[in-house]
C-alpha cells in the first residue's frame, strides 16, 4: 500500500480537481497532516487541513478520513 499525502515541504501549487477524485476541496493552500492509526483489523487515516495558515494560533480542521481493512498475520 502507498499513501501519497502532498508535496513533502515542497512550494504548494494549485491541483485542479477532477470528477474521480476521491478528495473534492479546491481550497488553496492545503497545508495537512495525515495521522494513521493501525488497529487489529483495520488501518484508519484522518487528514486534518491547517484551516488558518495565515495567523500566529495553530488551528486544524478533520477534512477527511478513510479505513482500510487489515488482514491478521
Amino acid at each position: 500500500m502507498y499513501l501519497v499525502s502532498g508535496g513533502g515541504g515542497a512550494r504548494p501549487y494549485y491541483v485542479e480537481r477532477t470528477p474521480e477524485d476521491l478528495y473534492k476541496s479546491d481550497l488553496f493552500p492545503n497545508y495537512h497532516f495525515v495521522k494513521l492509526t493501525l488497529e487489529a483489523d483495520r488501518l484508519h487515516g484522518a487528514m486534518y487541513r491547517v484551516s488558518n495558515s495565515e495567523v500566529e494560533s495553530l488551528a486544524l480542521e478533520l477534512k477527511d478520513d478513510f479505513e482500510i481493512p487489515v488482514k491478521p498475520r
